[in-house]
């Protein structure tokens, strides 16, 4: 779960001046929680020098270094001595603590830091998302990632400008998302390259390598979405329709001649990509299995990676049969 930066910024220390306004020279002293956390881990910082009328810390990253503020970095107020912190960037960084006490008119002041170097990790390789491009399609066609491995289920077709069009597995252009936007991306061991467009007949192994150089693999699994590509009942030919929106989804309509009785009617089908073809649960064989066309049916067609049925998906065909 991504943590968000935060501070805590709380009431002011006591000042450091004595009864006679005399300013102190204050000790700056400070413990950390931790000197190596990962991005997004909580780090807290405790002053435990002496009471100071101001105490300062500089984290040291982007926009908060001290050897900087003469150019615009800025540090954060420490009050009651305990600020937390989360970093959003790798590096190691010098941490500085500023104490500062002033005379009431503040016209007198000492100042004393104190210095500690954090070594922060990105040690995140995890993947957010993978989809598919939008080449063909006009919606996204995210992944279904389960651990390390990637279910992309591909429509057979799609349906544009009034035209089913084939898609095919063999170049694809693929969207790419990590969890830290410090990882890089390998697939098959080579740079990822958002233009490309890989062939995903065959399972594909995609890297995701933190900026610390820890590497994970994953193995993108692409699989068609089954549909039937015929279907009749009797000499009665079925109208076949792709989605250009659901495309797991697809319907076929039959008309059949009048006085046709159609609760038990046995169709003939074909859908090559189909491993199973299913209604309610009951598998279906085409020319064999008889089916009550009353009402509108819906097919289950699941189709997996061979030797893979984990990596399954399923299409859903609605036929309807007309007289």
């Amino acid at each position: 779960m991504k943590k968000y930066l935060f501070y805590i910024l709380l009431p002011l220390l006591a000042a450091s001046c004595d009864d006679d306004d005399k300013v102190v020279m204050p000790d700056a002293e400070f413990t950390m929680s931790a000197d190596e956390v990962s991005i997004y881990e909580t780090v807290t910082y405790t002053y435990t020098g002496s009471p100071s009328t101001q105490v300062v810390i500089y984290t040291g990253d982007t926009g908060h270094n001290f050897d900087l503020k003469d150019d615009g970095n800025s540090g954060f107020v420490v009050n009651d001595g305990v600020a937390t912190y989360a970093y959003k960037e790798p590096g190691t960084f010098d941490v500085v603590v500023v104490a500062t006490n002033y005379d009431k008119y503040g016209g007198e002041s000492m100042m004393n830091i104190a210095r500690k170097t954090i070594t922060v990790k990105d040690d995140d390789n995890e993947l957010r998302t993978l989809s598919l491009k939008r080449d063909l399609y006009n919606k996204e066609l995210p992944a279904h990632i389960e651990g390390n491995d990637i279910l992309l289920a591909v429509p057979e077709k799609v349906r544009i400008s009034n035209r089913d069009i084939a898609v095919s597995l063999k170049a694809q252009r693929l969207e790419v998302a990590t969890m830290s936007a410090n990882a890089s991306v390998l697939v098959e061991d080579a740079p990822f390259v958002a233009t490309s467009k890989y062939n995903l007949t065959v399972p594909l192994k995609l890297s995701v390598v933190a900026a610390s150089g820890d590497k994970r693999d994953y193995m993108i699994h692409a699989v068609t979405l089954p549909s039937f590509s015929a279907f009749a009942v009797g000499t009665a030919k079925g109208t076949i329709a792709f989605s250009d929106y659901d495309f797991d989804k697809t319907t076929v309509t039959v008309t059949v001649p009048a006085g046709t009785d159609l609760t038990s009617v046995t169709p003939v089908f074909t859908a090559a990509a189909a491993k199973r073809i299913r209604v309610n649960g009951v598998d279906q064989v085409s020319g064999s299995t008889a089916v009550d066309f009353s009402e509108p049916v819906v097919y289950e067609l699941t189709n997996w990676e061979d030797g893979n049925e984990a990596m399954a998906c399923t299409s859903y065909v609605t036929v309807t049969v007309n007289k």
